[in-house]
């Protein structure tokens, strides 16, 4: 490289040292004449210097009259990478400033495609500055700004010192880049700082953010979950940064959870930007003011929140979306003149402009610069929303506006900007890249950079955003979904995504603290390298308006700027001699992928840190120092249950190293760990059995030991469990064109008919692939009047072919449909019937299944070689027996049954006409039918639970039959563990799945008589049946049922009445441990029972 070279003479700098050491006004941190020293005179222009010199550079003697020279024709105007890319420039220091230095400079001019100016000290690599112009935009325009660059003490030494200085490309750039990579500068200064800096100056103090939201517009439950995850991946949490939060009047439910949200950002130490009132509406009083309503939408918002934000945004591309510019006047002006009362310490945003010259009232005066500062002189930020390269469009652009409407001062624009828009849509190219394989890489990190330069606040447009977004929303909904398992979107196969430069923006920018003392242990290999290191310590960071948020982090972040690899080894001087732990965030395409936690960081005062980095990529330890506290309870987020299973979703505890997972069949315990140290937030526990109740809690384990649990949550598996939707479509006769909400996971949102119900209104449910299901629920809660008044439910494998309704009947709030027998099929179309004054609404719809899983099932028999028992789905061909031939069928494990659906419907009079049930555990000892009976198109066999791996069927009827579909259920609880008690003896007969065995009381009935079991856990049922079998006379006259769930405390009775041979109590569902039955009438015979079961 060429290298300028600017000799200093030693006495005059000593001279200059010891004005340096004098004193100074606080808040500057330089003495009165800190200037080291400085080239070109701060006069706005650039007239003293050169222009871009061609070919090789020269050396050029400084002379020791800097202070008062006039003439520098022998130095560049700036910088152009096409022709002087790069210029060194060397200085002596007798001694080191204690406190740093600061580079600074005045750019007068720069091409509006952001050039970068990459600053080395003595070799080492000292920051990256991004430059603002309007050079190439052909605008009457200009803008000029002072950049500044703090370098530590450790880039400087005694004796000869070196900046050098170059023009940079972006990372994915190449050569076609360098004719826009110029600059012209008025100054250039180094200046010593007296006392420790307060904040490592990048280029330009920024703040950067986004938006995080649910379901595009709510802030609920769902985006206060990942509020944390988000920001911490983003870089953006712990420094004062901001997000933007528009949860508007319009949308119900918008701002369901606003008050938890604004608290969970001060917990992270951000701050928020909000907008909230609807301006779509709004007709201004006579006098120009706002109407009533308005102003107490805005009131109440502020009575509510306004201690938690930091500014208000009047209102949202109103030239966009058609908006008043009156309106938008009023609205700041009822803001500046109410503030004081409600939120003195709140800053007004002008509204994000999109300076859309045909729309608007009046049309196109979002446009008009004129019209936009009647606006603006009653806010204390401009705005301006830019995609792609925009903000320099000579028209429309938001730094080209910007300057035409507030003007340019000093330094930047004379008006502070907080761009409440940025990014980049995924069909936007970069215009210098083309069409390259990095172009859509490219153009966010233009529009970035460009924020960096121009803007003071910037915050992305969305985190989860259709066409916009920085994470998959492959999910239905934030309240379900595990927020460690967020994704990062690549808009294209191959390029860098959204994430890793907003992480490269952030983290090299927009990190604030008092930096922290680093030096490299790896200098040697990194000379030269555009490898950045920014430590800050947080705490001694102001804290933000309003909220008072706070932070105590320490924050140390690497970022490479180079395109290939790079190691780095940096010690760092941490604030006190202590032991330091937390998360460490790097490359990873999911939160738990890049997310590590790191413990036993023992500074003395220094740590030693090492890290690999890729092509542009970031990485940052979030430290504080270990407490002696432990790690709070976390929250377990979700709760999914499946077939003898529970799967638990938590979410994040800070200071946790690892989980226990605690379960209990009792909520006062006592717990025992089923899983221990986990180091990811979620788990599946498979040991458990349908139908019992199992508390769960779950402890996080920091280093100091395991922290309490939070209040137990009640989880029931069950052989019930609704289908995964994730996949499915709707479609719908009218109202809401994709019906999507009703599968969204969401209650907050819903499909509606947009009209009040009308026989033949109705929707369709693509499952994707033939399901088995037996019970729809359409959950309408949310909208209690909107449920459908009667309803037809068809199914079809094709889609065309529907035939009879399989359930129907009138809707309730929660309308269940339960089906008498399991259907196969891959569409389901719901008919709303009836005749209502509401629109018919679905907030939620949940298909279940509760047959066993017959994944892995095998089929065998005469003629059964047709077709397979996992084809059975498909409803292709059926299974044709004839005689007395049997089928035998493989669950390929135990299971537990009692009831068995035969399917031959869709065959005339192909049914078994009798019928001998066999089960065995090893396929070859059957023993006795366990039934037998007569068959019809729908058979169903119920039989006392069975424990087997082989069903056999043998037709005896002597006719051709079919099989169309075979189902399994079991639907008793399971008498495992179980103990019997009560009056007589033999009582464990009653519950040994035997029907030739019995209990009885030994004696005549007279009243009294007790029988009780202790299911060994608490259970959820709703029935029992007393089968006193072949001891036909022996059934209870009179009955008593009790629930306890210790066997000593009972109350009252939960059912009472008659018995029969079979007699069967049904009662709202219960959960509890123990069944007490009562005998309360008088007989000349026992009381018996053969079998005795609960149910569901």
């Amino acid at each position: 490289m060429d290298f300028y070279r600017i000799k200093f003479p030693i006495l005059l700098f000593l001279a200059l040292f010891l004005l340096y050491l004098g004193p100074h006004e606080s808040g500057v941190a330089r003495a009165a004449d800190s200037v080291l020293w400085m080239i070109g005179k701060a006069d706005q222009s650039s007239a003293e210097f050169a222009g871009y010199p061609a070919g090789s550079a020269k050396e050029v003697p400084v002379p020791e009259d800097w202070r008062s020279r006039t003439d520098w024709s022998d130095i560049p105007k700036g910088l152009n990478r096409s022709q002087n890319p790069v210029m060194t420039l060397s200085y002596p220091l007798a001694q080191i400033p204690p406190n740093g230095v600061t580079f600074s400079f005045n750019i007068l001019d720069a091409h509006k495609y952001v050039p970068q100016l990459a600053v080395y000290s003595n070799q080492m690599f000292a920051g990256m500055i991004q430059i603002a112009g309007v050079g190439g935009t052909t605008s009457a325009v200009s803008y000029n700004k002072v950049y500044e660059l703090y370098i530590p003490k450790e880039m400087l030494q005694p004796g000869q010192n070196t900046i050098t200085l170059e023009a940079s490309r972006c990372l994915y750039c190449s050569a076609n880049e360098d004719p826009y990579l110029w600059w012209v500068w008025d100054y250039m200064k180094l200046e010593a700082l007296e006392a420790p800096a307060v904040e490592p100056i990048h280029g330009s103090y920024v703040h950067l953010g986004t938006n995080v939201k649910n379901n595009q517009a709510y802030y609920d439950e769902g985006a206060v979950n990942h509020l944390p995850y988000i920001l911490k991946w983003l870089g953006i949490a712990y420094s004062g940064n901001y997000v933007r939060t528009v949860c508007a009047s319009n949308v119900g439910n918008s701002c369901s959870a606003m008050s938890a949200y604004l608290d969970k950002l001060r917990q992270l130490n951000t701050g928020a930007i909000a907008l909230h009132l609807y301006t779509g509406n709004i007709t201004l009083n006579p006098d120009g003011s706002l109407p009533s309503e308005a102003q107490n939408v805005l009131s109440d918002y502020l009575k509510s929140y306004g201690s938690k934000i930091q500014f208000y945004e009047v209102d949202n591309e109103p030239g966009l979306f058609n908006r008043s510019r009156d309106v938008d006047i009023a609205i700041a002006r009822w803001l500046k003149n109410h503030r004081a009362a409600l939120a003195p310490h709140l800053k007004i945003v002008s509204p994000g402009w999109a300076y859309d010259d045909k729309r608007g009232i009046p049309a196109g005066w979002e446009r008009d610069p004129k019209q936009r500062k009647a606006v603006e002189d009653l806010t204390d930020f401009t705005n301006g929303h830019a995609y792609g390269t925009s903000y320099a469009n000579n028209a429309g652009g938001s730094l080209v506006e910007n300057i035409k409407s507030v003007g340019v001062g000093a330094s930047g624009l004379a008006k502070p900007m907080f761009a409440t828009e940025f990014g980049t849509k995924d069909d936007l190219t970069d215009p210098v890249v083309g069409e390259g394989a990095a172009s859509k890489a490219a153009v966010f990190d233009r529009n970035a950079r460009a924020h960096v330069g121009f803007a003071d606040y910037f915050t992305q447009h969305a985190a989860f955003f259709q066409d916009y977004s920085l994470f998959k929303t492959d999910f239905s909904s934030m309240k379900t979904h595990n927020p460690a398992k967020t994704e990062i979107f690549y808009h294209d196969e191959g390029q860098d995504s959204r994430v890793k430069t907003m992480r490269r923006i952030a983290l090299a920018y927009a990190t604030h603290g008092k930096p922290l003392s680093y030096t490299l242990n790896n200098r040697d290999s990194l000379n030269g390298k555009k490898v950045y290191v920014r430590a800050v310590d947080t705490s001694t960071l102001k804290p933000l308006p309003g909220s008072g948020a706070a932070s105590n982090k320490i924050l140390v972040n690497f970022i490479n700027f180079e395109s290939s690899p790079q190691t780095v080894s940096a010690r760092i001087v941490m604030p006190k001699q202590a032991v330091y732990e937390g998360d460490r965030i790097g490359a990873g395409d999911t939160y738990e992928a890049a997310r590590t936690y790191v413990t036993g960081l023992a500074a003395n005062p220094a740590i030693s840190l090492s890290v690999n980095l890729g092509p542009g990529e970031s990485v940052q330890y979030i430290l504080e120092e270990k407490g002696s506290t432990l790690p709070e309870a976390p929250v377990i987020l979700n709760q999914s249950v499946g077939y003898k299973s529970v799967e638990l979703t938590w979410l994040e505890s800070e200071g946790a190293v690892s989980y226990n997972v605690l379960r209990s069949t009792a909520p006062e315990g006592p717990y025992d760990a089923v899983a221990a140290r986990l180091a990811a937030n979620s788990f599946k526990d498979t040991t458990v059995k349908n139908d019992t109740v199992y508390y769960y809690a779950v402890q996080a384990v920091g280093t100091n030991g395991a922290g309490g649990h939070p209040q137990p949550m009640e989880i029931i598996p069950s052989s019930s469990v609704a289908l995964d939707r994730s996949d499915w479509t709707v479609t719908t006769s009218m109202g809401k064109p994709t019906g999507q909400e009703m599968l969204d996971g969401s209650p907050a949102t819903r499909f509606d008919t947009g009209a009040p119900q009308e026989a033949g209104q109705y929707f369709i449910i693509d499952m994707q692939s033939n399901r088995t299901f037996d019970k729809v629920v359409l959950d309408t809660e949310a909208s209690p009047h909107d449920y459908p008044r009667q309803y037809e439910m068809y199914v079809s494998s094709d889609g065309w072919n529907w035939g009879k309704p399989v359930s129907q009947g009138e809707g309730s709030v929660i309308t269940t449909m339960e089906l008498p027998f399991p259907q196969t099929a891959r569409y389901l179309k719901v008919v709303q019937t009836g005749r209502g004054p509401t629109f018919w609404s679905v907030h939620e719809l949940n298909v279940y299944s509760g047959s066993l899983d017959r994944t892995g099932w095998t089929i065998s028999g005469v003629n059964a070689g047709r077709r397979s028992l996992a084809g059975l789905p498909e409803q292709s061909n059926s299974l044709e027996f004839a005689g007395t031939q049997t089928i035998v069928a493989d669950m390929g494990e135990l299971q537990k049954f009692d009831r068995i659906v035969l399917d031959a419907s869709r065959g005339p009079n192909a049914h078994p006409q009798k019928y001998s049930l066999y089960v065995s555990t090893d396929g070859a000892a059957w023993g006795n039918p366990v039934q037998s009976g007569t068959g019809g198109p729908i058979t169903t066999i119920t039989m006392p639970q069975q424990k087997a791996r082989y069903i056999k069927i043998v037709n005896t009827g002597g006719s051709l039959w079919s099989v169309d579909d075979l189902y399994v259920f079991c639907d008793s609880l399971d008498k495992d563990g179980w103990k019997s008690s009560g009056s007589g003896t033999n009582h464990q007969f009653a519950i040994d799945n035997k029907m030739f065995t019995r209990w009885d009381t030994g004696a005549r009935q007279a009243g009294g008589e007790r029988f009780q079991v202790d299911m060994g856990a608490r259970k959820t049922f709703s029935k029992i049946v007393m089968d006193a079998g072949n001891s036909v006379l022996d059934f209870p006259r009179g009955y008593e049922v009790y629930v306890s769930n210790d066997g000593e405390q009972w109350g009252a009775p939960i059912a009472s009445g008659a018995g029969s041979i079979v007699t069967t109590v049904r009662f709202p569902p219960q959960t509890a441990r123990y069944v007490r039955i009562v005998q309360t009438g008088q007989a000349g015979v026992f009381w018996s029972i053969h079998e005795f079961n609960v149910y569901k």
